[in-house]
């Protein structure tokens, strides 16, 4: 039985979305309950959850399961092994190298998890902060041959006659794509090209059918974690399929570029949506610097501070003004750019703060405090001003969404 497309109707619906509907599956208790959802035939048609039947009879969850448990089992049994031994503080470099290749191998549900602990200092000690952080942007590659074959079948036109020239290989590789530079046909401008990677839907879905299931037994037997694991890992898998639909991502950035458009000091790519689909991507091309390469962005004469000071600012009116923001807010998607402006990349994984959340006077309050508190603390330095900013937007972020 072939796997259903999770995707894509992502946009079929104006008054709906995803997010709406796994949280709608997650308060009736599973995942595969939308269908009672009055959206439901609009958005998803057959074909938003997972087919629990899909993986039943299936070897590949088999399989799958044997892959991770081996891989992160061994890990954790090397960290017993160490803290026994008092050698965890001398081995913490040592063994961060390891879980960035270990989330590396086991894929992109795995990378996504590991960039988002890059941007946690107060889940990770430095040493990981530091390895997890390459999965920003250094991943592996897939064959170029398969991206420019997915450009062509997703655009329905050759790639000559879309671009006058494009990379042989890869700018950048993520978790859910890569990216590469060409120059348009018709205009000659410079653009990025988002290539979506084969087969990701299938191997994402296969994943987080297998991690709810642990989220299920962690809800039902352990006792201390009163945290709703379950939901937890819905709400992450919400994101990571609305990472899916570029399209839904060019509709993103062109709302957060309209948001923005009155702030000389923020840059956000234009959208070809010509060359748009749901697995292709085409936006300007942004030259810059990312945010934690603090000595190159000092030789371009760029001042890094009035980064922070744009990174805070552009933070607050997120969250309190707009209440429109970005949620994944690593330095592979901040860029300086060589005439000082911010620029936001990878719109992919956005989210919203409710009216009445900003019109609280308490919330306000609490992430002015936050932001003033960081600021006084960890910016005091201008060695560590620039990857600061990230910690102040991750930190933000998490304290209105607890």
């Amino acid at each position: 039985m072939p796997l259903p497309n999770l995707s894509s109707n992502i946009s079929a619906c104006e008054t709906c979305n995803v997010l709406e509907l796994w949280r709608f599956s997650r308060r009736n208790q599973s995942v595969f309950s939308a269908r009672s959802h009055p959206c439901f035939h609009r958005v998803i048609a057959d074909n938003i959850m997972i087919h629990a039947s899909y993986y039943d009879k299936s070897l590949n969850a088999l399989r799958r399961s044997v892959e991770i448990l081996t891989a992160l089992g061994g890990f954790a049994l090397k960290l017993g092994i160490d803290q026994r031994q008092g050698k965890l503080e001398l081995n913490m470099k040592k063994r961060a190298g390891e879980l960035r290749r270990i989330f590396t191998r086991l894929g992109p549900t795995f990378v996504k998890l590991g960039q988002g602990l890059s941007t946690r200092p107060d889940l990770c000690p430095p040493d990981y902060l530091e390895e997890l952080a390459e999965l920003q942007d250094a991943l592996p590659t897939f064959p170029d041959a398969e991206a420019f074959a997915c450009i062509e079948r997703e655009l329905d036109l050759s790639l000559e006659s879309i671009f006058a020239s494009i990379s042989p290989d890869p700018i950048a590789a993520a978790s859910l794509g890569q990216v590469y530079k060409a120059h348009l046909r018709y205009s000659g401008q410079v653009v990025a090209v988002k290539v979506q990677r084969p087969g990701i839907e299938e191997a994402i879905g296969l994943d987080f059918y297998l991690i709810r299931g642990v989220g299920k037994l962690i809800n039902k037997y352990v006792d201390f974690i009163t945290t709703d694991v379950l939901a937890l890992i819905d709400e992450f898998a919400c994101r990571v399929y609305q990472e899916l639909n570029y399209v839904q991502e060019a509709q993103n950035a062109r709302r957060f570029k309209k948001l923005y458009a009155d702030k000389a000091d923020v840059l956000v790519p234009d959208i070809f949506w010509d060359y748009t689909s749901r697995k292709v991507l085409t936006m300007e091309w942004v030259e810059g610097t990312k945010l934690n390469e603090q000595v190159a962005i000092e030789s371009q004469g760029l001042k890094v501070l009035d980064l922070v000071n744009t990174g805070i600012q552009c933070s607050l009116r997120q969250l309190l003004e707009y209440g429109f923001f970005h949620a994944d807010p690593h330095p592979g998607n901040l860029l300086a750019t060589p005439d000082g402006k911010l620029a936001f990349l990878d719109f992919g994984m956005m989210s919203e703060t409710p009216e009445e959340a900003r019109v609280s006077s308490s919330l306000t309050a609490r992430a002015m405090c936050l932001v003033l508190m960081t600021v006084s603390s960890n910016f005091s330095s201008p060695s560590s001003c620039s990857t600061h900013v990230i910690d102040t937007e991750a930190k933000i972020i998490t304290m209105v969404l607890a």
